[in-house]
């Protein structure tokens, strides 16, 4: 089934994703990034490419992530500030510099708080005909986790390439 990516649907389709690969009392698994998030989609065909490119740089979108988002003190993400937030997710970035709202849909760290989950849990049968857990799931699989020299050497080529577009 296709659906139209308006950004309160990719926000809804985020959150879920998101938390299907929640566990709280791991930190590991609290949090993902928005790119990661969109390989995925785009690997079962829900985002085009051409929807990739732009939807980084929608301002509607990067404020709504700012709007349902919070920020623990300090550089502390652990469950037990993340969790009782009183907001859907929580965006970790260094807070000695400003807010890279270019960087905000591409790699900072993004938590999914106990409010978040539910929230998730609330929608999910909207979404089934597009997404599942099992589909998200074997996506990930399908794109394979790569080994830890090769994965180190994507992810430096990656961070090059998001510090040129941003």
């Amino acid at each position: 089934m296709s659906i139209e990516i308006t950004p309160q649907t990719f926000f809804d389709i985020f959150v879920l994703c998101l938390s299907w690969q929640w566990n709280p009392v791991s930190s590991r698994h609290m949090w993902t990034t928005v790119d990661k998030v969109v390989r995925i989609l785009n690997g079962l065909g829900i985002i085009t490419d051409q929807q990739k490119e732009i939807l980084y740089k929608n301002k509607v979108l990067q404020q709504l992530f700012l709007r349902k988002s919070s920020h623990p003190p300090g550089h502390d993400y652990s469950a037990h500030l993340v969790l009782p937030s009183p907001s859907l997710i929580v965006i970790g970035y260094d807070f000695a510099k400003d807010m890279n709202r270019l960087r905000l849909l591409r790699d900072y760290r993004i938590y999914l708080t106990a409010r978040g989950k539910q929230y998730a849990q609330s929608i999910e049968s909207q979404y089934a005909k597009v997404i599942t857990a099992e589909k998200y799931h074997e996506e990930i699989k399908r794109q394979g986790e790569l080994e830890d020299g090769a994965k180190a050497a994507v992810m430096s080529k990656y961070r090059d390439r998001v510090e040129e577009e941003t």
